[in-house]
């Protein structure tokens, strides 16, 4: 909540017409990664326990894709990371590995905002639910296995934390 009230404060320092476009995008964009985490909640709940690829498809797939054109529509990155990734991509940078951390030490905080030199960051923590265990838990289907030969997004047990959903805005000043 610090950084977020922080946030606000530079968004309101800077010019009237700046400061209220800025605040409609950062609530814009806590909206759209609560979006993004809720359906992938609902698909997973509609996933069978025993997940194909064909299966895997309309979740994990659908999400990311979701994710990447909502980023290139908003011209911001919006990434979904983890300390144990499945897809080498996947892997966060230096701020992500900062947020992973405060997010392991701090269970209960759901989401919060940052600055840095480069600009925004807001990340948001994703918890395992029971339909992500048919994937992320003990056992790992053979199609997974066989695509991501190095998987580390294994062994997760139900309400641990899996990773953040990551959104980057540059700092426009720096144009």
């Amino acid at each position: 909540m610090k950084a977020f009230a922080l946030f606000l404060t530079l968004i309101l320092m800077s010019t009237p017409s700046q400061a209220k476009s800025d605040k409609a995008l950062y609530q814009e964009l806590t909206d759209l990664v609560e979006e993004v985490d809720l359906t992938r909640s609902d698909l997973s709940q509609k996933t069978p326990k025993d997940v194909t690829a064909a299966t895997y498809k309309p979740v994990c797939l659908k999400v990311a894709g979701d994710m990447r054109k909502i980023a290139k529509r908003k011209r911001f990155k919006f990434r979904n990371v983890s300390p144990k990734p499945r897809n080498p991509k996947n892997k966060p940078n230096k701020a992500e590995k900062q947020a992973i951390k405060k997010f392991q030490s701090k269970p209960h905080l759901a989401s919060y905002w940052s600055r840095d030199e480069e600009g925004f960051w807001y990340f948001r923590q994703i918890k395992g639910e029971d339909q992500c265990m048919s994937c992320h838990g003990q056992t790992v289907p053979a199609f997974l296995r066989k695509k991501y030969q190095k998987d580390l997004a294994k062994g997760h047990k139900y309400g641990s934390f899996m990773g953040i959903y990551s959104i980057h805005i540059p700092d426009r000043s720096k144009k």
